[in-house]
């Protein structure tokens, strides 16, 4: 189905779905409030490859999927399935969860890049999850480049089995 926004698939999105983002530039916000697996152009392409300006997906702007100056929000307590893989993020983006108190599990968080990043606030890094217990899942082959200094990478705490591979930085 074809959808207008990213928040009105999220919405219209049964239990388990997946969900594949065209190509483009999006600038909303919007909310992961189930199990669900969201996928932009970029899907599995690790931006940390050295031939990774040269691969056909990433090599004209115009295929990614990029957020530009949007959050995306994981709200989804006691969820067991959240992935989001292949995007890009500008400007004020971010991905945070945004539940307190709750527990994901099998959250993966892989194959985005944030680039030319402006600072969000003095407590949070473009990924930013504090508040939601994570178990079993992954942050990995993400890249982080040209955000200001003040962008931190991650803020990231409460977490028990879950891989975290560090993130690539380039000024």
């Amino acid at each position: 189905n074809a959808f207008t926004s990213i928040a009105e698939a999220i919405s219209k999105a049964s239990l388990n779905t997946q969900i594949y983002v065209a190509a483009g530039t999006y600038s909303e916000n919007f909310n992961i409030t189930q199990n669900m697996e969201i996928y932009g152009n970029g899907m599995n392409v690790n931006p940390n490859n050295e031939d990774w300006s040269a691969n056909a997906k990433r090599a004209d702007l115009t295929k990614e999927t990029v957020l530009h100056n949007s959050t995306v929000g994981i709200t989804a307590k006691g969820a067991t399935n959240v992935v989001f893989n292949g995007f890009s993020f500008t400007g004020k983006s971010s991905l945070k969860e945004t539940t307190s108190g709750s527990t994901i599990k099998g959250m993966d968080i892989s194959y985005n890049c944030f680039y030319d990043n402006e600072q969000i606030s003095a407590n949070q890094g473009v990924i930013y999850i504090t508040g939601t217990t994570v178990r079993s899942g992954r942050i990995a082959y993400n890249r982080v480049e040209n955000s200001v200094a003040e962008a931190k990478p991650i803020t990231f705490r409460n977490a028990n089995n879950f891989v975290f591979h560090l993130f690539a930085c380039c000024e």
